[in-house]
């Protein structure tokens, strides 16, 4: 097969080259496999951790902040007396009664 292919002059040199080449670079899927998914999935996942650290740690760190918040807004109206923990129901109450009976 060799002695064919070289024996006749429609292959050159380069071309012959260029096939030296492309066999022994494995048919390049190396550098393909390379480009294609390793860097492709390493630019993938830059990007999915640039989503994770902006949007999801942040909508977990407003839920934290607004928890903090409220607690310490809502520790004010404690006071340790069941009458007035009785008033906040029973307002409650009288508000869901007028509330649903307007509609």
């Amino acid at each position: 097969m060799a002695w064919s292919t070289f024996s006749t002059a429609s292959l050159s040199l380069v071309a012959a080259h260029d096939l030296n080449a492309f066999l022994a670079n494995k048919w390049y899927l190396d550098a393909i496999n390379e480009r294609l998914f390793v860097q492709g999935s390493r630019r993938l996942a830059r990007q999915v951790l640039e989503v994770d650290a902006k949007v999801v740690d942040g909508a977990v760190n407003l839920t934290g902040l607004l928890a903090l918040g409220s607690g310490e807004s809502l520790k004010y109206l404690e006071t340790g007396r069941a009458q007035f923990y009785a008033l906040i129901v029973f307002g409650g109450v009288v508000g869901m009664v007028v509330l649903f009976s307007l509609q």
